[in-house]
């Protein structure tokens, strides 16, 4: 359990720090996810380009999140997913 613990928390960092270098704005948390805004991308926006790659994040429909996704920590082989799909949004 503790082993399990401390791979989210490591991940969470690893991915607050991703995300912020991709035009994120992360939200503090000590949770298994994050709630992340893009400077750009409305939080719709993000979750339709990710969907089409097929990754999962959550849009909330309300007016005070509707800017952001909430991203699940995932393993290292999803987040590096992540990441590169994240990528090839920005680029497209």
């Amino acid at each position: 359990m503790k082993a399990t613990v401390a791979r989210i928390i490591n991940s969470r960092l690893k991915a607050v720090d991703r995300l912020k270098q991709r035009g994120f704005r992360v939200y503090p948390t000590a949770a298994n996810f994050l709630f992340a805004e893009h400077e750009r991308l409305s939080g719709q926006q993000v979750q339709q380009r990710l969907k089409a790659k097929g990754i999962l994040v959550r849009y909330f429909d309300q007016r005070r999140l509707q800017q952001g996704v909430r991203i699940t920590i995932g393993t290292e082989e999803q987040m590096e997913r992540l990441y590169q799909a994240l990528d090839e949004i920005q680029s497209a």
